[in-house]
Order: C-alpha cells, then structure tokens, then sequence
C-alpha cells in the first residue's frame, strides 16, 4: 500500500489483536478490565483519526457530499462499534459474563467487516493525496505522537 494504508492496517491488526486477548480473558478476571480500557483508548483515538481526519479528507478529494460516498458504511460501522463497546461496558458493570462475551463476540464481528471495507476502498487512496507532512501532523494531532502504539 503506502505510507498511510500500511499504518492503517497495523493499527487495526493491534486493535485485533487487543480485542482478543480481551475475549480470552475471563471477563470477571481484573485484567479483562485492563485490556476492555486499553483497548477502548486506541479504539476511540483510531476512529477520530478516521472521522475527523482521514473521512472527510476522502470525500472532499473524490467530491463525495451528504453521506454520497463509500465513507458513510464507515462512518455507520463505527457508530455500531461504539455502541457494541457501550453494551459491553453496561455489562461489565452489571458484572453479566455472558452478555459481555456474547457482545464481544458481535464486536469483534463487527471490527472484521469494518477492516475489510475499509481496506478495499479508502486506504489505498488515501496515499495518493495526503502528504506524508500532513500525515506526520495528524499522527500527533489524534493520537499525540507519531507512533502511537506503547
């Protein structure tokens, strides 16, 4: 791919892999709590970057207007995203493992289809009309530096 599609891929192959060593924990274990908010912080810094920044960038490049483009079933994934994360946060407090596991489940479903999409559309686009300055800039715009994984 490029500059910007290769990080991309890297980030959602560390969210992946965040998101299932979440789904072999034991949810009543403490550190399913720990990878839950872990996974939580990079999730949300990944779809600002995306919403905020790399989205909009696409649609105002290829002249895509009022939900016209392919970034709207992104745009739709991440919002079933956030609502999947809240379901399992709402079941985290209620101390209900089953329906964390069942929602995680539905989560990581859906995270596999958003990657997919997003791989064949926007991401290899996307290097050919950012610069790797306004990249750079962005890195530490959403995420606060430009490798942005600990």
């Amino acid at each position: 791919m490029g500059l910007i599609g290769d990080f991309m891929d890297a980030d959602h192959e560390f969210l992946d892999k965040l998101w299932l060593e979440f789904l072999k924990e034991d949810v009543e274990n403490d550190n399913a709590s720990v990878l839950f908010k872990r996974f939580q912080k990079y999730i949300s810094m990944h779809i600002s970057l995306e919403d905020n920044f790399l989205f909009p960038r696409f649609d105002e490049h290829f002249g895509f207007e009022n939900e016209t483009g392919p970034t709207t079933v992104a745009h739709r994934d991440h919002g079933n995203i956030i609502k999947l994360m809240d379901m399992i946060k709402e079941n985290f407090l209620n101390d209900d493992v089953e329906n964390s596991k069942v929602n995680g489940r539905h989560l990581h479903e859906a995270l596999e289809k958003h990657r997919r999409r997003e791989l064949e559309i926007q991401y290899k686009l996307l290097d050919d009309f950012i610069s790797s300055k306004e990249w750079r800039e962005a890195l530490m715009k959403f995420y606060g530096k430009e490798t942005p994984r600990e």
